[in-house]
């Protein structure tokens, strides 16, 4: 590789501002400190993340500064935050995309009913109600991305199987179990019950693998089961945990570990939790309840250990959190709060936000799919309104649905809107560029690469370059949070190796080559990798000519408020080494 750059690189920072003001209130002045602190790093685009309306009256409202400590006195500063930062960057000759996620329409996290005092804000699901969505959300919420099939359940539970990933002994028995129980995931009571405990073999229905691709059983493998029988729970929740500590033997991926039967032995629909959380991480189960349904089931969990809640400030190395399965009766109706793309009133306001950004004068627009509102330990379970039921059936009249048939329907809806987004913005005489999910974007993907996006949807991306509809690309190749290794090794799918060896990855770049679209590579600041690494990937990418830049995600991992006296102070000293990193090679 040439050590010679003979074509523009662009350094760019993307901006997630509800995480700066979790730190501190900005004032306009602060702003423009922030703004001015990545220029002097050699940063020349600003990709600022918008978030919606600040009145909540509008029809395309946001709601997300509400939830950090100092978001809602800093909009009373400085207003809508994109539309603050624009002159800023421009009056210091910078760039300012605004990027959009259109999915992200909320969180995904929920609060036990005990502990929510005030009802009439939240939407219900199961484990207790959502607590950050937007306004439309609450206006329409049968517009979220639909299950497919959903019972209400009835009739007590009265046999739990455990299901262990291999057939060698555990240490598991009957003295050791404990099941406790709640009507609302609040304030759980240990069951003083006698029940039966059978221990025996059974060959697995189906492959299993866990959250990183790892297959920890074959279909027709043997697995050890435990059979809790001569139970009559009727309470909505159930936490099967041990007296148990220290190494445990009891493994298996949380979305195979745990089934719930009804007299007759048929299966009972249940969500399930275990203690990994990332946004209400310090739960105690016996007090404050667990997150159901929260996309982590698919860790390789162990049931016979501590079940401990973690302790202090939360780190990715809390997941997976082990000791404890929860089964809740039924299933979520709908994802958390993304909408589908097949409604009107979704077009509307996406594209409403599409020509928001737009008026704030930003350079361009980068479109995100992923959305932390998407989360769930079943992602192929939904997708499946009632209006892409319709178009299928108009289609193919098919009775077994095809999932590959339902992800094209729902994928040419996105398209649809793809091209329209990209009419208004270069009406505005602006750019639009995409982000390119590569861990998402490509065939049977790992659980671990399907959080945060929404699945049972093809985007394709080969036509929105095909037909000209984008002018640069935002290759994002990391997992969600940058999960894609495990926090207690060193990584390698974090590596650039490991992503430049990537086929889909090379295909997207060779594709991008061939038809003159600038990339820029998305890279995690302050997790993917240490960040020695992360600067001589730095020097890797400005003298590899396939690549047109670089962006630093994210700020707050970089610089932010001190909390009080109204300045900034860098995170280490990243930015500095940043900043001289990049004037070495520039």
């Amino acid at each position: 590789m040439s050590k010679i750059r003979k074509s523009p690189f662009k350094l760019t920072a993307t901006v997630d501002f509800p995480g700066e003001t979790t730190y501190g209130v900005f004032t306009i002045d602060l702003l423009n400190q922030f703004i001015r602190s990545l220029k002097s790093a050699g940063v020349t685009r600003i990709n600022w993340i918008y978030y919606g309306d600040i009145s909540s009256d509008s029809f395309w409202a946001g709601s997300i500064y509400s939830n950090t400590p100092y978001g809602l006195e800093t909009l009373s500063l400085i207003g809508e935050p994109l539309a603050a930062a624009v002159p800023i960057a421009h009056s210091m000759g910078m760039e300012i995309y605004g990027v959009l996620k259109p999915y992200n329409t909320g969180g995904a996290t929920t609060t036990p009913d005990g502990v929510i005092t005030k009802s009439e804000s939240f939407l219900p699901r199961v484990g207790g109600k959502l607590t950050q969505f937007i306004p439309f959300v609450e206006r329409f919420p049968e517009k979220r991305i639909e299950r497919l099939n959903y019972d209400q359940v009835l009739g007590p539970i009265e046999f739990i199987r455990l299901y262990k990933s291999n057939n060698k002994e555990t240490r598991i028995s009957k003295e050791n179990i404990q099941i406790w129980v709640s009507d609302n995931n609040f304030q759980y009571r240990l069951l003083e019950t006698d029940f039966n405990f059978r221990q025996f073999v059974e060959l697995a229905k189906n492959d299993v693998c866990d959250y990183y691709g790892q297959l920890l059983t074959r279909k027709n493998d043997p697995v050890t089961v435990i059979e809790l029988g001569d139970l009559f729970i009727e309470e909505n929740y159930c936490i099967i945990t041990t007296n148990l500590k220290g190494q445990g033997d009891f493994n298996n991926s949380a979305c195979e570990m745990i089934k719930a039967f009804d007299g007759k032995m048929n299966q009972i629909p249940t969500s399930i939790a275990t203690r990994s959380d990332i946004w209400n991480y310090n739960r105690n189960f016996e007090t404050s309840g667990l997150e159901y349904d929260s996309g982590w089931s698919s860790f390789n969990y162990t049931l016979d250990t501590n079940n401990d809640s973690p302790k202090g400030k939360f780190f990715w190395s809390d997941l997976p959190a082990h000791g404890v399965i929860g089964i809740a009766r039924g299933k979520n109706k709908f994802l958390p709060t993304a909408p589908c793309e097949v409604y009107p009133e979704v077009k509307k306001l996406w594209l409403g936000w599409v020509r928001k950004i737009l008026s704030t004068g930003v350079d361009g627009i980068d479109l995100r799919v992923s959305a932390h509102g998407t989360l769930t330990d079943e992602p192929y379970s939904y997708g499946f309104n009632t209006p892409i039921l319709e178009e299928y059936h108009d289609k193919f009249g098919d009775g077994k649905f095809d999932l590959r048939k339902i992800s094209v329907i729902r994928g040419e809806h996105f398209t649809s809107f793809m091209r329209e987004a990209s009419s208004i913005t270069r009406n505005f005489g602006k750019k639009i560029q995409a982000h390119i999910h590569t861990e998402i974007f490509r065939d049977n993907p790992v659980p671990g690469q399907i959080m945060g996006c929404p699945v049972n949807i093809f985007f394709d991306y080969q036509k929105w370059i095909d037909e000209k509809l984008i002018d640069s690309i935002t290759l994002r190749s990391s997992w969600f949070e940058a999960l894609e290794d495990p926090p207690d090794l060193d990584p390698y799918r974090g590596k650039l190796d490991y992503i430049f060896a990537d086929d889909v990855i090379s295909n997207v770049v060779n594709l991008c080559k061939v038809n003159r679209l600038p990339i820029y590579l998305n890279r995690y600041l302050g997790r993917a990798v240490k960040f020695d690494e992360y600067l001589d990937d730095l020097e890797r990418v400005y003298f590899d000519p396939d690549f047109n830049g670089l962006d630093l995600y994210e700020t707050m991992d970089l610089i932010r408020s001190d909390g009080s006296s109204g300045r900034l102070i860098q995170v280490e000293d990243k930015l500095d080494r940043i900043k001289s990193k990049f004037k070495n090679l520039s």
